[in-house]
């Protein structure tokens, strides 16, 4: 049985604008760049699981989020190998997509995760960086569509990738107080 070869890429993911389907959904109604970035560190900021793993913005642009967490010995699953756990992964991952759900709508809502998919496609070497990056791809009425994938070294190598769906409840239900913290400069 001969093995086919593919011109596509092995990067999960390309980074770019989102698909033509979404283009005009997100063209020109997102909050400006800088005022995103202040929202999404505090957000940040505001999970204490966020800060127990060290889970970190690393990057936000017009598309893309990329989020990092350093190795720590309370991350390491296996201590024979040390193995970064899963779930360390898992809250990077759904960290990112909602991240991009924030960094992608016209102004702050209130969006939790209704459907989260991970696979995982290789262990994590331990003692790396790993990265996230995720991308909103589809945003509806009620619901933004999501996808990311984790990598150390290269993007080309993810070690898992997901797909995430966050339901959007109304920006009348965040309350002032951490709208007023969120947009605190």
């Amino acid at each position: 049985m001969s093995k086919s070869k593919s011109s596509k890429s092995k990067t999960p993911f390309k980074r770019g604008r989102p698909s033509q389907e979404n283009s005009g959904q997100l063209a020109g109604r997102m909050l400006p760049l800088a005022l995103r970035q202040t929202i999404v560190k505090r957000f940040l900021m505001s999970l204490e699981h966020v800060q127990f793993l060290g889970i970190e913005l690393h990057t936000l642009d017009e598309t893309w989020v990329t989020l990092e967490v350093k190795h720590f010995k309370h991350h390491v699953g296996n201590p024979a190998t040390g193995v970064v756990h899963g779930g360390v992964l898992t809250t990077l991952l759904d960290t990112a997509c909602g991240v991009s759900v924030i960094s992608s709508l016209p102004e702050i809502e209130i969006c939790p995760t209704l459907d989260l998919r991970v696979d995982y496609v290789k262990a994590a070497e331990p003692e790396l960086t790993i990265f996230a990056d995720a991308c909103s791809y589809r945003i509806s009425r009620n619901i933004v569509f999501t996808r990311a994938f984790a990598y150390q070294t290269d993007r080309k190598d993810p070690v898992a990738h997901a797909v995430a769906a966050f339901m959007r409840i109304s920006p009348d239900a965040v309350p002032s107080e951490y709208r007023d913290y969120l947009l605190k400069c």
